[in-house]
């Protein structure tokens, strides 16, 4: 009987781990690149989901897909190009453009290693299946 109540104390804890981590509501968000030598990694920090994408080219694109949980707050993308020609991102009912010194909608600033951009909060609000975007580097 001592195994039988330990293994349904081990269930249990698993359970609870499990539906712990479902309702802590961590977003889950995963990215499909348009060009097989780009890379991307993808972390949270201080409530900031960052998308860091190695654009080898200068000119790529890419799709954000919910993968679990719901989408993240802020999202913040990140291109390792020198400066933005352009940038689209798109949802179902939405778009967003702008460029480096013309951000339009957008919130687009550079930083020593690569130029940031903020997706705007109507873009998740939504609820999108998928959020694309693309880019072109004037410098490629």
């Amino acid at each position: 009987m001592g195994a039988d109540v330990n293994a349904a104390y081990s269930s249990v804890a698993v359970l609870l781990a499990l539906a712990t981590t479902a309702l802590s509501g961590e977003p889950e968000v995963r990215a499909e690149l348009r060009k097989s030598e780009d890379k991307v990694s993808i972390a949270s920090t201080n409530g900031i989901t960052i998308v860091a994408i190695k654009s080898v080219s200068g000119i790529g694109g890419a799709t954000l897909v919910q993968s679990g949980g719901p989408w993240p707050t802020n999202i913040a993308i990140r291109l390792s190009v020198k400066t933005l020609e352009s940038f689209i991102i798109k949802t179902p009912k939405q778009s967003a453009s702008g460029s480096l010194g013309h951000p339009g909608l957008l919130t687009i600033t550079k930083t020593n290693d690569c130029i940031q951009i903020m997706v705007p909060y109507s873009f998740v609000e939504e609820k999108p299946e998928q959020l694309e975007f693309s880019w072109i580097d004037a410098f490629r």
